[in-house]
Parts: C-alpha cells; structure tokens; sequence
C-alpha cells in the first residue's frame, strides 16, 4: 500500500500539482516502516523543493534523512573539512589507477542504494546553497563507492568530481579521467538514468580548461535540444522561445568572453 500511496504522490508531483504532493508526502513520512520507505518519501520531497527553487530546505531534509544511515553532514561545513575528505578520497584510492575503479561490484545493500540515491539529487541543491556542501557532499559519495561497490549514482558522483577536480583543486588530467570513468561505469552496468548526466560531466571536464570551448559546449547542449524540441512542437510558440533563447544566450556568453 506504501508503495501505491508513494507513485500518487509521485504523480502529482509531475503533472505540478505540488500542494497535493507534498500532502501526500506527508503522510507517507509518518506511514513509512523502515529506512528504505522514509528514504522514498524523503527523495520524492527533496525533488519537490528543488523544483520549487527552495534548496536551503531541499539540504535540510535530505541531511534529515541521511542521519538515518548514518551519514552526517552539515550544511555549512569549513574548508578543513571538505579538504580532509578530498584527502581521503586519494587516501582510499592508496596509489590504484583511477580507471580500476570499473571494476567495483554494484552494491547490493538496498539501504546504502536509498542513501547514494539520495545524495545524488542533493548535489543541485547543495550547490546553489554552500559551495563548501557541494565539493563535499561529492568527495563523500565517491569515498562510499570506494568502500561499498558502484551504482549510478556513484557513476554521477565520478563525474562530477571530474567537472571540480580542475577548477577546485588543480588537478585536471585526474578530473578527466575521473569523468570518463563515470561514462564507463554507465556504460557497463547499464545505468541509463545516469547517462545524460555523466556525459555532460565528462565533455565539460575535457574542456575545463578553455572557457571559450566550455562556452560553447554549453550551447552546443543547448541547441541539441532544438530538434527533438522542434518535433514535438512543431512551429508553436514553445518551440520559438526555446530557440531564440538558446540564441541570445550563446551571443551573452560569447560577448562574456571577448
């Protein structure tokens, strides 16, 4: 019956009836029985707010949640912190080659899938909250994988230690590789929810160190999204807005830079 109550819930959620969403979210927290429903309900509320451009309680609630597995974090944590589990990162790693990393074995605990899952959707979040938070939160996820096997939202994790690894802590050629690890893991396990994801993570990591071709890149993802867009479309408003505004941000960003 949980399960029933959570895609009700979830349905409202996507056809943006956000009241009656978060309604039923609300009585899921108080129905759920174990970690693993408490997690659903929790994940399904941190999406709600994240669409809603409410991320200080988006963190709130997921940190909430992930204290029940143990896994704790502030939301505003120091510098020395993110840095130690940077370190950490390196630490468990003890000298393998990043690619070895594929051949981690999926994780089986469906507790600790419910946790990474949900770390995974705190990352928008977390960024547009504490800068501190995000290199964090991702430095965590993968010193998890390290030690418990992969999933996809590891592979998301791979990839955007990649994207940070450059710009945060100077070291490029790591972050590529970390990037295209993410896109092997995907690729071998077949995590298709995580592909667009990891992707985008590991053209950006490529090209980090050109803003000009990082800038384009960008648009580049943008207007690959005019076709399919176009076609559903066909000639309508929608479609002509997505267009124009794919325009005017590609000529934005490219006076930005000249």
């Amino acid at each position: 019956m949980f399960r029933l109550w959570l895609e009700r819930a979830e349905c409202e959620f996507l056809t943006g009836n956000f009241d009656t969403a978060e309604q039923l979210i609300g009585e899921l927290l108080q129905r759920g029985s174990s970690k693993i429903d408490q997690a659903a309900a929790y994940h399904l509320k941190v999406l709600l707010h994240t669409v809603k451009s409410e991320n200080a309680q988006a963190v709130d609630i997921a940190l909430k949640c992930l204290r029940l597995f143990g896994i704790d974090m502030p939301a505003h944590p120091t510098w020395e912190r993110v840095q130690a589990e940077y370190e950490t990162v390196w630490q468990t790693l003890d000298g393998r080659p990043i690619e070895s990393l594929i051949d981690l074995p999926k994780i089986t605990d469906p507790e600790l899938q419910a946790a990474m899952q949900l770390l995974s959707i705190l990352t928008p979040s977390a960024y547009f909250t504490d800068l501190h938070l995000f290199p964090l939160l991702v430095c965590r996820m993968v010193n998890l994988s390290m030690q418990h096997g992969t999933s996809g939202a590891c592979a998301h994790a791979y990839g955007i230690l990649g994207h940070i690894l450059g710009p945060v802590f100077h070291r490029y050629s790591e972050g590529y590789r970390f990037a295209k690890l993410a896109c092997d893991v995907v690729e071998k396990h077949g995590f298709i929810a995580y592909h667009a994801k990891v992707e985008e993570r590991n053209r950006l990591a490529g090209e980090i160190h050109d803003s000009l071709a990082q800038c384009f890149t960008g648009i580049t993802m943008q207007l690959g999204r005019g076709p399919p867009l176009l076609c559903l479309y066909h000639s309508t408003p929608e479609a002509s807005v997505f267009c124009g505004f794919a325009a005017v941000f590609g000529l934005t960003k490219r006076h930005q830079i000249f």
